[in-house]
């Protein structure tokens, strides 16, 4: 492989002009890709915590290509596409393609719909998806019981191998105080989605149960509840 790639954390406080420095690329070339790119993505709006990818031909040390992940959906390249010697740079808005591979899991709820889930090493994010598709039916503030059930088959996505995030529940059943609800994902031939239930009726409604506020899901049903953020024990 005749490529030399280098990456670079972007920590706070970082610029773009400073990290590319630091990987090698002259300043003529940085000022260029700024002004090029501007329109498709300002690079002066990078991120802390993310990365910079930068791809340089082996043998004349140049820089081939950049990669900045812009969300969790789409990432900016940035290619030298000159057939001269003079840089054309070239910025496009690339759909980040990750692994899927399908997973479930289930269990009962014995603090919190979050505790049970992350005591499972299974990622938090799943219990705001799960409450997210039952919001219609369930009060996540009032009504989650002790021994309520759920089970949910969802994707997990991977990059490089490693395990990013979840993606989309696929189905969901949860039992609640004895009434069992179902959702399953679908996806018609306008690119409309959304939960139904086996009857095929929409589980989106007019109105919410409740105002799904994220806190409630890591509430338990208890009066002495482990803040999940302060570590503090307080009554609900």
């Amino acid at each position: 492989n005749s490529d030399l790639v280098i990456n670079k954390e972007i920590l706070l406080g970082s610029t773009f002009s400073v990290l590319s420095s630091q990987a090698g690329v002259p300043t003529a070339t940085v000022s260029d890709i700024l002004n090029k790119t501007k329109k498709t993505y300002d690079l002066a709006n990078i991120k802390a915590g993310n990365e910079l990818i930068f791809v340089f031909n082996k043998n004349t040390n140049e820089l081939k290509k950049l990669v900045y992940a812009v969300n969790t959906k789409e990432k900016l390249v940035v290619e030298n596409n000159s057939s001269t010697t003079e840089n054309v740079w070239e910025a496009n808005m690339v759909p980040i393609e990750y692994y899927v591979e399908i997973d479930s899991i289930e269990g009962e709820i014995s603090s919190s719909l979050y505790e049970t889930i992350i005591s499972r090493n299974i990622d938090p994010r799943l219990a705001i998806k799960l409450a997210e598709v039952f919001a219609w039916q369930i009060d996540f503030a009032k009504e989650i019981q002790k021994d309520d059930y759920f089970k949910v088959i969802y994707e997990k996505k991977s990059l490089d191998g490693v395990y990013t995030m979840p993606g989309k529940i696929l189905a969901a059943k949860f039992i609640n105080n004895g009434n069992e609800y179902n959702g399953f994902y679908f996806k018609d031939s306008d690119e409309q989605e959304g939960y139904y239930d086996e009857n095929g009726k929409s589980l989106q409604k007019v109105f919410l149960k409740s105002p799904l506020q994220y806190k409630y899901i890591s509430s338990g049903y208890s009066y002495n509840r482990l803040n999940p953020v302060t570590k503090i024990r307080h009554p609900h």
